[in-house]
């Protein structure tokens, strides 16, 4: 009789304990933060808190770009011309490039591809001085011209005016020269000397600008490659021949008489600019 009532006061407490604390679990929610988590979370201003947020915003932050560019073009120094570019984007593909510079010398890499220029002028005739024998006798007047450019990029790897880009130009420059014929040829020069050459290019450029920094400090690289067409206006100069009757010496004589010609040619075109955005 005893064993019995043991074993069923046994019962009925095991029962009770089970009872107690399924009534406890469903009072008390998973998650919810107790006395010992409320008192161990950081304050709102505390710099636990703000590093988390200065991670989270981070990866949101983009920083911004530079919508100005002004560059010194470097290649066009070896056809003597100092120019400075500015380029402007609008939205994340356009950007307009426009540059400004003066002529302070020869052109000496249209007086190295000169004879390209003469295979492409089929109106020379044995009268008239070729281009390039205009620029192998002649030196820098001494008179500054006028470069200037003007033309469209469209950006296709980064936004404007980051990345790649194809660059459509237009291109003009005047060069003054004077002309001194060769005295080795037996002839002279009579009349005026001076030369003029104009040159109007269009071109087709593929280039890759890098802008290193934002806001005010960006450092700006821009090489580029493409190929072109030049018209190339030039003083004409003539030609003529007669035999000394004092000396029997047969002489050339070379004279403009104020007109000018012109020659359409094929171009390349290379170059590398350095400069700062804002």
């Amino acid at each position: 009789m005893k064993t019995i009532s043991k074993t069923l006061i046994f019962i009925c407490f095991f029962i009770t304990q089970v009872y107690a604390q399924q009534q406890t679990n469903q009072g008390v929610q998973t998650g919810d933060p107790n006395e010992l988590d409320e008192k161990f979370v950081p304050d709102k201003n505390s710099i636990l808190n703000s590093a988390n947020n200065s991670k989270t915003t981070s990866s949101d932050y983009s920083q911004p770009t530079v919508k100005n560019i002004i560059k010194f073009n470097l290649a066009l120094l070896g056809r003597s011309t100092f120019a400075i570019a500015y380029e402007h984007p609008f939205g994340n593909l356009l950007s307009v490039e426009g540059a400004l510079g003066v002529c302070f010398g020869q052109d000496y890499m249209l007086k190295s591809f000169a004879q390209v220029g003469d295979a492409f002028n089929t109106h020379d005739v044995s009268n008239q001085v070729k281009l390039s024998d205009l620029l192998s006798n002649s030196s820098y007047s001494g008179s500054p011209s006028p470069f200037l450019s003007a033309g469209l990029k469209l950006y296709f790897s980064d936004e404007a005016p980051e990345g790649s880009y194809v660059h459509f130009n237009m291109r003009y420059s005047t060069n003054n020269l004077t002309y001194t014929p060769n005295p080795y040829n037996g002839g002279y020069l009579a009349g005026n000397s001076d030369l003029t050459i104009k040159n109007l290019g269009f071109n087709l450029i593929y280039g890759y600008q890098i802008v290193v920094g934002s806001g005010k400090g960006g450092f700006v690289q821009d090489l580029y490659a493409g190929f072109g067409i030049r018209h190339t206006g030039y003083t004409a100069f003539n030609i003529s021949s007669y035999t000394n009757t004092t000396t029997g010496n047969y002489q050339q004589v070379y004279s403009s008489d104020g007109t000018t010609r012109s020659v359409i040619q094929p171009i390349l075109v290379i170059g590398y600019c350095l400069g700062f955005g804002f």
